[in-house]
């Protein structure tokens, strides 16, 4: 398996958080998001379907603050944006906004549900 290359803190925060095509979301009254994953189709979720009793999809549910990080991952704006939409949103200084929303990107980009996009460096 190729091996990523770490990103440095000024990559990381230009970074343009992208939404999963392939996921439905669904904002619910009390302002919780709900997103729908399906189950995957390739022979690996076939195989463990039969194996194992897979629902064909499942619900991630996001609160308040979650869905507004969401909703700002539209490709258009950078991780720092979103940082800085959160703490002037909630009143947050922006290290701890930073923290709170960049551990939180970094949970659902490993779950599947955001992608990164991420500038070459010059020369490459």
């Amino acid at each position: 398996m190729k091996k990523r290359p770490r990103l440095s803190k000024e990559q990381a925060m230009a970074a343009f958080p992208l939404r999963n095509e392939g996921l439905q979301a669904a904002v619910a009254d009390n302002g919780e998001l709900s997103v729908t994953i399906p189950r995957r189709k390739d022979w690996l979720g076939k195989v463990l379907s039969i194996v194992f009793v897979v629902p064909k999809q499942r619900h991630v549910v996001l609160d308040a603050v979650g869905a507004d990080v969401w909703g700002m991952c539209d490709g258009q704006h950078t991780v720092s944006d979103v940082i800085g939409g959160i703490a002037e949103k909630y009143r947050l200084n922006r290290k701890e906004a930073e923290v709170s929303v960049t551990t939180y990107m970094r949970q659902l980009g490993k779950r599947g549900l955001l992608a990164f996009a991420v500038a070459k460096k010059q020369g490459e």
